[in-house]
């Protein structure tokens, strides 16, 4: 039986070397500009964090986010930086182990492991949750990774067909949706046919101690089109700093990335009647003219989210859709019965998109279960020989 390592034990013979990235700011980027990428954990997922006049590393690494998400990403030979956000291992003897080798072996315990990633993916974690590594000798840990390098390389190819289909599929309703609200007819401001932002004086009348849904920015989703609480809160403890809405309003985020991303939604189901959730919110009350599915629809186009970030303003990483455009923002607005017919018709086409995007999801959890049982199998097979 081949003996297994933790990182801890790895790193204190002087195998492996943990750590984290420097604090780099965005004004660092702008004062010292370069063409060096800067990995990041942050909204943009371990993706370029911008491009810097230094570099922090110049070979293979193994990054992971600190402070959400916990994604390992297997880092090739170049000239990058990674923020403080992020951490990274570092192989000191590379004649004993293997970048790609022990980056597969940790994408097996990290699939295993249930981290609460905002608060615990730090180096002293990781030294003791990454335990049972096997280090057959280099040789064979080169042969591993390229075996996994050819099957992984077919999975991905499968899933990125996948994902191309929901692409598609997107597209074709941008189209669509375009298609329908493209019109010189009937137009009118969101703000004459919208109460935005009801007063709060609606719930002054009622008992302060009822219960009422909370919804936070973190439950609204993209693409669905009710929003749906699955928390409550006392009147008394929400009334005062949190947005409020009623059954049936239409809740856009205004702040970036989640405008952006497309987070909106219809109220649905909530406690008598009443939810209150983010002061990022912006909340539609459509008039008896507009039906709020039709401006669910409208709100929700990428054309729409295109021009409202065109129109933002605030500081860098807290900027928010300006309220003169979306007060000013001109909707068509059809006769009910011709609403209620186009809405139909765009029920369906959602439905659909939706089995679409479940029958893909459930494909990439297959393919992902198929790496990790290969990844064992392999691993297993090489323990006992």
């Amino acid at each position: 039986m081949l003996k297994t390592y933790t990182l801890k034990e790895l790193e204190d013979t002087g195998l492996i070397q943990l750590g984290r990235g420097k604090v780099i700011s965005r004004k660092d980027l702008k004062s010292i500009k370069g063409d060096y990428p800067v990995y990041s954990s942050s909204q943009l997922g371990l993706g370029k964090f911008g491009k810097y006049g230094e570099y922090m590393f110049d070979e293979e690494l193994i990054t992971w986010s600190v402070d959400g998400g916990g994604k390992l990403f297997y880092r090739k030979k170049h000239k990058f930086s990674i923020t403080n956000v992020t951490g990274f291992l570092r192989i000191l003897k590379k004649d004993m182990i293997d970048y790609k080798y022990l980056f597969y072996c940790l994408s097996i315990l990290h699939s295993q492991i249930n981290f609460d990633w905002v608060k615990k993916a730090h180096p002293s974690t990781l030294r003791k949750e990454y335990n049972n590594i096997p280090l057959p000798n280099i040789d064979k840990q080169k042969n591993i990774a390229a075996r996994f390098d050819t099957i992984f390389y077919k999975i991905d190819e499968i899933k990125k067909l996948e994902k191309i289909k929901v692409e598609k599929n997107n597209s074709l309703i941008q189209k669509y949706l375009e298609k329908i609200f493209t019109t010189n007819k009937n137009l009118f401001k969101l703000s004459d046919c919208c109460e935005i932002k009801p007063l709060k004086n609606e719930v002054n009348n009622l008992d302060e101690n009822i219960e009422v849904s909370f919804f936070p920015m973190k439950d609204l989703s993209i693409n669905n089109k009710l929003a749906i609480p699955n928390q409550k809160r006392k009147l008394k403890d929400v009334k005062g700093s949190y947005t409020y809405f009623a059954e049936g309003d239409v809740l856009l985020a205004k702040i970036t990335p989640c405008f952006e991303n497309g987070k909106i939604g219809i109220a649905s189901n909530l406690l008598n009647g009443i939810g209150f959730g983010s002061s990022e919110y912006i909340v539609f009350r459509p008039n008896k003219k507009l039906k709020n599915g039709w401006l669910y629809y409208f709100l929700n186009r990428s054309s729409f989210r295109f021009e409202g970030a065109q129109n933002m303003s605030g500081a860098v990483g807290h900027k928010r859709v300006n309220k003169i455009f979306i007060e000013n923002k001109l909707i068509p607005i059809p006769s009910i019965v011709e609403q209620e017919k186009i809405l139909s018709a765009l029920e369906n086409l959602s439905t659909f998109s939706k089995e679409i995007n479940k029958i893909v999801i459930k494909k990439e959890k297959e393919m992902n279960s198929l790496k990790n049982s290969i990844l064992n199998d392999l691993l297993n097979k090489n323990e006992a020989a």
